[in-house]
């Protein structure tokens, strides 16, 4: 299922409606095609991807063993998800998220769920 974001306008010229140079690279870097309907600007959101940072203390419940709680969130979400090991100098791991909209809302929700399931121990 694709999602369609209404920009509002900025700016009516004429027929034309011209939208901000930051709203157009913000749309195009999400993956975001947009279309032009008169006084309508639409743009649908085919892929996204998220970079999320996760604490070095809760790291572990976030992964796992055996990486079986990462497993559990591609399965359930359908989500690509790709994990680094925090490196040295850093204060925490990182965890990479793309694939839909409804994917990355899901893979991002586990995620928080296993973060605070981790801080409660």
């Amino acid at each position: 299922m694709q999602r369609c974001i209404k920009l509002k306008r900025s700016q009516k010229l004429g027929n034309y409606i011209q939208i901000s140079s930051r709203i157009r690279n913000l749309a195009e870097a999400h993956g975001m095609i947009i279309y032009h309907y008169k006084a309508n600007i639409v743009a649908t959101v085919t892929n996204t991807t998220v970079e999320i940072i996760v604490s070095e203390h809760v790291f572990g419940a976030v992964y796992g063993e055996d990486g079986g709680n990462v497993d559990r969130i591609r399965q359930i979400s359908g989500a690509n998800v790709t994990v680094y090991d925090p490196s040295a100098g850093t204060s925490g791991g990182k965890v990479v998220i793309s694939g839909t909209p409804d994917q990355t809302f899901a893979a991002q929700s586990l995620l928080q769920a296993f973060i605070q399931s981790g801080q409660g121990s």
